[in-house]
């Protein structure tokens, strides 16, 4: 009796082992299989990839992540189109201002410059791009505009503006008010 009880239980865990494998075994190559379909859709930006996860059991762990991950790159790609719209209206709101504006880099070199800046200080966009702020700055303005640069810089104030001369092509002088941000 004890054998055959025994026997009985060797089968009942060797079934219970095989059925535990078995579902181990398909849980294994499905989250391989889902790994590899992340990696896909990372490296393309391609949600196809995850598309067999995405039908299913709306419980099942693998269906969330594929939503998650397919919900994020959706919300991605509308950022990335609203920026790409945000910028081009900044771009043409810079080129058709009819005002000066320029962009300058922390060493004071023009970054970029706007047709009524050229037009203003008789400079071309290439020979603007060539020059620095400092250099086309009138010299008697040059201490107190460099002052307000370096305030800006050091104290983390958004803007400051300063009414200044800058030197036209010509050598005449152009006054001007700028606003620095």
């Amino acid at each position: 009796m004890q054998r055959q009880l025994w026997a009985g239980l060797l089968l009942l865990f060797g079934t219970v082992w095989a059925i535990s494998y078995g579902i181990a075994c398909r849980v294994v190559r499905r989250l391989s299989r889902f790994a590899r379909a992340v990696q896909q859709f990372e490296r393309d930006q391609d949600e196809t990839a995850l598309w067999p996860f995405l039908t299913g059991d709306s419980q099942d762990e693998f269906f969330l992540i594929s939503s998650h991950f397919h919900d994020t790159l959706r919300q991605l790609q509308q950022r990335e189109r609203l920026m790409e719209s945000s910028e081009a209206m900044y771009h043409l709101i810079f080129d058709l201002a009819s005002i000066g504006m320029a962009v300058m880099g922390l060493d004071g070199r023009y970054l970029r410059v706007n047709s009524a800046l050229c037009k203003t200080l008789g400079y071309s966009e290439r020979e603007l791009l060539g020059l620095t702020q400092q250099t086309i700055t009138y010299e008697a303005d040059l201490a107190v505009s460099l002052a307000l640069v370096n305030k800006l810089l050091d104290e983390g104030q958004l803007y400051a503006q300063i009414k200044k001369r800058y030197v036209a092509k010509m050598a005449t002088s152009s006054t001007c008010c700028s606003k620095l941000h």
